[in-house]
């Protein structure tokens, strides 16, 4: 757990929340459903409310009903459970007057089958149809179809054990018959169910295919989407030649579908799909495939009206150099939180940022051309949660763990490359010599390029001066005034030391008005006779490339006339 001092309790609340809501909402979840084993009621609303410090959180819990618990029937007490075998013809099953009944039965995909109670109960009867021979999920329901009897029509898309049962309504509709009740079954005729699998166009990138979609059930309806989809899968095989995003774009034109991916390996089923979104109109969703993988890619009706429409792949551009591939972890499970990583290639061009938005894993294709490149990684809420890797099959080119993988700024090198050197004062010990007992206005350029972080600001290196104010002191100015782009970011502080443990003299105030293009300018007043240390800040993102800096001393006091810096200071 971290705990910021603030004068704000917001971050402490923050982390808090963060680190322990969900253990917190688990033992409470747990503790419930404990309760709702025990009740005898069709649902139960439990609402808790939580102070936490001076957040309040509200928490509501819509526990499931006990039918859907039990993974049974409406009510545990079945009186009996009868099997049926529905023809052609009429049957009616035994005449009951007691208790809840259930009846079992073996139904063939394409077939419809017809369930009535008309004319056969003076009671109010209620008749659910179930997706196994023993309850479980509600499939159809029927109430007052003719009159107080009931009536289930239903289209079987998958062969299967199902059952039909038979009810009172009273209080509820899961009352036992009270009065004499039987069931008439009978199967009204089959057809050739629908089979997805049986025709699979294969894509091609940028190649339009049109679909359509007939007005009939299909033979698939729920596998993980944000709804149910009754009506007809299209199904399509797409194998990539490119590792990255390809865009897909849908054209529905009747109604909304949803849109689907897997690996053909794991099988043309309901089992293995990726849900991407419900579409309507034209919309393009990228999806992250390796080439040389077959997929199928599913649109499937959310209705069992006729649709059409059309697809389309966009494919990325095949990689010039090497593919790499971001490996993004965070150890909470819920993103970075704001942390975002770049590569800075020597010349300056920068690939990103590039995130982990939320859970605890994910990975970004990235194509780079041979050459040395520069990670930096800010630092995000939660650094310490973040871990990355840089690979290409078995290599590895850089790598962190946490909890030190962020902030984090580092050189490596693609296909042989090398970088290239660092400037001569790349660090404080070799620092270019600015001497202002010798000229009062001076002018240094350098290179970013190469450049090392020496004093651990994420996104930046740096490269290093030695300022020689005199021995009658000095106010200084520093100033970026002319370069291109702006530099509107530098450290404050001068050092009295490469060592450790320097001294900081920080700037007695700076601008962005003194530089006509707007970069920063800074003033110290009142500087002692010293060397003095400045380090120039390179922004790997923002102008990582050369750069020049203007240094002004003024004499706190005026030397004699004729006087050289030397004579003046000897005899001050």
């Amino acid at each position: 757990m971290k705990i910021y001092t603030l004068a704000s309790q917001n971050v402490i609340e923050t982390v808090l929340f963060k680190r322990y809501m969900p253990h917190l909402i688990s033992t409470l979840l747990a503790f419930f459903v404990g309760i709702h084993k025990e009740m005898n009621e069709k649902l139960l609303f439990i609402k808790k409310h939580i102070n936490l410090k001076n957040s309040f959180v509200t928490i509501v819990f819509v526990l499931i009903s006990i039918t859907n618990f039990r993974a049974q029937f409406c009510n545990a007490t079945v009186a009996s459970n009868e099997t049926i075998v529905p023809t052609t013809t009429n049957q009616v099953t035994t005449t009951y007057n007691s208790g809840r009944r259930a009846f079992n039965f073996v139904a063939t995909a394409g077939c419809t089958y017809y369930f009535e109670t008309c004319g056969l109960s003076t009671s109010d009867t209620y008749l659910r149809l179930y997706a196994t021979g023993t309850g479980g999920t509600v499939l159809a329901t029927n109430d007052d179809f003719c009159g107080f009897q009931s009536a289930i029509t239903w289209y079987c898309g998958t062969s299967g054990t199902y059952s039909v049962f038979l009810t009172r309504w009273g209080t509820n509709s899961c009352n036992a018959l009270n009065a004499n009740a039987s069931l008439r079954y009978r199967l009204t005729g089959c057809v050739t169910p629908y089979d997805p699998c049986a025709s699979i166009p294969t894509l091609s990138c940028e190649l339009t295919t049109n679909y359509s979609m007939a007005g009939s059930a299909g033979a698939w309806n729920n596998y993980g989407g944000a709804f149910l989809v009754p009506g007809q899968e299209k199904l399509f095989a797409f194998t990539p030649t490119v590792t990255g995003v390809h865009n897909v774009t849908v054209n529905a034109s009747a109604g909304y579908v949803d849109l689907f991916w897997k690996a053909q390996s794991l099988g043309c089923n309901t089992t293995g799909w990726t849900y991407v979104n419900d579409i309507i109109g034209t919309e393009t969703w990228g999806i992250n495939l390796t080439a040389g993988i077959t997929y199928y890619l599913m649109l499937d009706d959310e209705n069992t009206t006729a649709n059409t429409g059309t697809i389309n792949i966009a494919c990325p551009t095949p990689c010039s150099g090497t593919p790499v591939t971001l490996n993004m972890t965070d150890s909470f499970s819920d993103g970075w939180d704001g942390a975002e990583f770049r590569l800075q290639e020597a010349g300056g061009t920068i690939y990103g940022p590039y995130t982990l938005t939320t859970g605890a894993s994910g990975t970004q294709s990235i194509c780079l051309p041979n050459g040395c490149y520069r990670v930096i990684l800010t630092e995000g809420d939660f650094p310490d949660e973040i871990g990355w890797s840089l690979t290409n099959g078995a290599t590895t080119y850089a790598s962190a763990s946490a909890p030190n993988a962020a902030p984090f700024n580092t050189l490596f090198t693609i296909g042989g490359a090398i970088c290239p050197p660092a400037p001569v004062n790349d660090l404080c010990v070799n620092a270019a010599v600015i001497d202002l007992g010798l000229n009062l206005n001076q002018t240094h350029t350098g290179t970013g390029i190469g450049s090392t972080n020496t004093i651990g600001l994420t996104q930046y290196s740096e490269t290093w001066i030695s300022i020689i104010v005199p021995c009658s002191g000095m106010n200084l100015s520093l100033s970026y005034c002319g370069n291109t782009p702006i530099i509107d970011n530098a450290y404050i502080n001068l050092f009295s030391t490469c060592g450790a443990n320097p001294t900081l003299t920080g700037a007695t105030n700076w601008n962005y008005t003194t530089c006509a293009n707007g970069s920063i300018a800074l003033n110290w007043n009142n500087i002692p006779a010293g060397t003095y240390y400045y380090p120039i800040l390179i922004d790997n993102i923002a102008w990582p490339d050369s750069y020049t800096l203007s240094i002004v001393g003024s004499y706190l006091s005026s030397p004699p006339t004729g006087s050289n810096t030397q004579t003046f200071c000897s005899s001050d």
